[in-house]
């Protein structure tokens, strides 16, 4: 739990009780209850908690498009490799014609000195 003053920087209500020096603050309570009355209040809380039903969605395996443990793979995997393939190939086309270029110009710049070394 943050200190009081911490929380009191989240939560400006709560300001009043980090100036009045407490250390630490569950909700608005700063005093500990006895135990007898802490007891009290908690029996009577689990004899009136009602309990609630919680919905868990349920998703089958690869319904994400993530790759299955056995291997199989379904259509949409099947076009996200064909994507990311694409993809690839086309960058390293990209990188490959920008290396065609950069030789081209290396090429050029090396006539260029001997043809001038020559002419001396």
């Amino acid at each position: 739990m943050l200190p009081i003053n911490a929380r009191a920087r989240i939560f400006p209500r709560l300001a009043p009780l980090a100036r009045a020096g407490a250390k630490y603050a569950s909700g608005l309570c700063v005093k500990p209850l006895p135990p007898d009355k802490f007891t009290e209040m908690f029996a009577r809380r689990a004899l009136t908690a009602v309990p609630r039903r919680a919905f868990i969605r349920s998703y089958t395996e690869g319904a994400t498009g993530a790759p299955r443990s056995d291997g199989s793979s379904d259509s949409f995997t099947k076009r996200e490799k064909a994507q990311e393939d694409f993809y690839v190939k086309k960058h390293q086309a990209e990188q490959i014609a920008a290396l065609k270029e950069a030789l081209a110009k290396q090429k050029k710049q090396l006539e260029d000195l001997e043809s001038s070394v020559n002419k001396q």
